[in-house]
């Protein structure tokens, strides 16, 4: 816990529980103090520069520095190995879980699975990431993420999951946030799309739905889910960058996703529960 001192306490209290650094599960909690921010991205105030001390290691309790006035030092206790292995079976099995409110909470930057790894790089190497099945068999929670080539843009706020409509066909414009199950008839059939923009080497589409794609293949009027996708999850690579998002394509089925960045300067996502 930080421990402010006398001069500068500040009694408010912000609790943030299992996060990550260097693959290690610890458990935070931050006193802020005068100037109390008003805004906390992560478990770091924004503004905070330097922030992140000596790297962990596993079995050592170790600590991270904070380079700011009235901060001193947190605590970290490293998770315990048992169910880093089973989580770590899991993403070999399923591939790699993705949490788009936990990665709007993060201030470190680069993305790390709950088992440990690194991953969801930016440089064109590709991540294999499981189904959310919450959001699959129960629904989507959607925000708006912006407007572009005529379309307005949603994001799953757990799942990364867009949703691309026609400005003139959208039935949520007037939603801050909403819910919305899978059209099961198109993942079965396939989905009826139209061309939205030729961008990043790819051809975009758009379905009724909402679904989204991205193909290399133009002129495209139905897109299809392989069956691989379906078994062993979808294997993306960084496209390009979207405001406070970072966009990744499936090589198989050109299902597109949105990873929110929470980075120094940035806008923190901002969940609807």
């Amino acid at each position: 816990m930080i421990t402010p001192t006398a001069s500068n306490w500040c009694p408010t209290l912000l609790t943030l529980s299992a996060k990550r650094c260097r693959g290690l599960s610890l458990s935070l909690a931050i006193s802020r103090v005068s100037p109390c921010p008003t805004t906390i991205c992560g478990q770091l105030p924004i503004g905070v520069e330097g922030a992140l001390g000596p790297v962990f290691e596993e079995g050592n309790v170790a600590e991270l520095n904070l380079i700011s006035r009235g901060f001193e030092s947190i605590a970290a206790k490293p998770v315990t190995t048992l169910p880093r292995l089973l989580v770590k079976l899991g993403c070999i099995l399923f591939g790699h879980s993705v949490d788009n409110s936990r990665f709007g909470r993060d201030a470190l930057g680069s993305k790390v699975c709950l088992c440990g790894s690194a991953y969801l790089q930016k440089g064109g190497e590709e991540t294999r990431i499981r189904h959310t099945v919450s959001c699959f068999i129960g629904q989507h929670s959607y925000i708006r993420a912006g407007e572009r080539s005529g379309h307005r843009e949603y994001v799953c706020v757990q799942c990364g999951h867009p949703l691309l409509f026609a400005l003139q066909n959208d039935v949520y414009s007037n939603e801050a946030f909403f819910r919305k199950s899978v059209r099961y008839l198109c993942n079965l059939f396939g989905h009826r799309v139209h061309a939205v923009i030729e961008r990043a080497g790819f051809s975009e589409y758009a379905c009724e739905c909402g679904h989204s794609f991205l193909k290399r293949a133009r002129r495209l009027k139905k897109v299809k889910h392989p069956l691989i996708c379906l078994l062993a999850g979808h294997y993306v690579s960084h496209v390009e960058q979207r405001g406070n998002y970072s966009e990744y394509v499936c090589r198989n089925c050109g299902h597109t996703f949105l990873f929110a960045d929470c980075l120094a300067g940035a806008s923190p996502l901002t969940v609807v529960r």
